[in-house]
């Protein structure tokens, strides 16, 4: 990063426009979401993203009425799975660019989904007129979907977060049936939530 702004420095004195400030990146299922702050200065018009060691780049525009709106975002689609640097560029009249933020983030698709696992259901009581469930290690798994029948014939579906290890099921139907999955959101942020390839199903003992 301070390669790049030396880079720009070392040209001698330019008159650059307004530098975008707090570049965050947030990916997701083949697209990437680029937020920032666009600051103050009124010439700023527009940028630019680049990508891929800049061989792919995408262009918009930016309201100068607005440049003072909380963050600006920009989602970027159809983005092969992997990790990127991004550069932002804004851009003004008469050719009048900015110096580049950079912010790394990552793209999934099938690769990532291929690692994830079912969580463990690793035993069933009775317990009254439900079952109890007992869960193995998450996994760093989100939340299972648990759907099962119910003794008057209706199916219900439940979501039980990671972090709970015992679960209570009233009145499941006598050796009903129950099927769930499990869903992931990769790093600490994610625009998509994405579900293992193993459906679990099953029957109650009992």
């Amino acid at each position: 990063m301070n390669d790049i702004i030396q880079d720009y420095l070392d040209r001698g004195e330019i008159n650059y426009i307004g530098r975008p400030d707090s570049l965050l990146s947030t990916g997701g299922n083949g697209r990437m979401q680029l937020s920032w702050l666009a600051g103050k200065d009124p010439r700023v018009e527009g940028y630019i993203i680049y990508w891929n060691n800049r061989a792919d780049s995408v262009v918009g525009k930016i309201d100068p009425d607005n440049l003072l709106k909380d963050r600006y975002n920009f989602c970027i689609f159809d983005v092969q799975e992997s990790s990127y640097e991004f550069e932002l560029v804004q851009t003004g009249s008469k050719g009048a660019n900015s110096i580049p933020s950079t912010v790394t983030g990552s793209v999934y698709g099938e690769n990532y989904v291929a690692t994830l696992k079912a969580r463990d259901l690793q035993q069933i009581t009775a317990d009254g007129d439900g079952v109890k469930l007992m869960w193995g290690i998450s996994n760093s798994s989100k939340y299972v979907e648990f759907t099962y029948e119910k003794a008057d014939g209706t199916q219900e579906t439940c979501r039980i977060p990671s972090q709970e290890n015992e679960i209570i099921l009233s009145n499941p139907k006598p050796l009903g049936e129950y099927s769930y999955s499990t869903y992931y959101v990769p790093g600490k942020d994610s625009l998509d939530v994405f579900k293992a390839p193993q459906v679990v199903d099953g029957n109650f003992p009992f």
